[in-house]
């Protein structure tokens, strides 16, 4: 499963600004303070946590252990609200 989560997050990295574009109509509503995950991507200085939105904070852990292990309870919701959305979002442009 882990060189499955892989290949996708590579995937998803790569097409995240196009794919966000997409859903952003059907996650907006979805505050994104809700869905702060811990990055090494913050400058120093600072708390050390980046606000990002609910389809980022799904591919931006390297293992599927790492989303697991920093599960805050959420996780299930945070699945079901962009299974929702890409749902919507996939309904939308049939």
């Amino acid at each position: 499963m882990e060189s499955e989560y892989d290949a996708i997050r590579r995937w998803f990295n790569a097409e995240y600004c196009r794919v966000s574009e997409r859903l952003r109509p059907y996650l907006l509503g979805i505050s994104a303070e809700s869905w702060s995950i811990k990055t090494g991507l913050v400058p120093a200085g600072r708390s050390g946590f980046r606000r990002v939105d609910v389809l980022e904070s799904l591919f931006k852990m390297t293992t599927l252990q790492q989303i697991l292990d920093t599960d805050k309870g959420d996780l299930i919701d945070r699945v079901s609200l962009l299974s929702d959305a890409v749902y919507q979002c996939d309904t939308a442009w049939k």
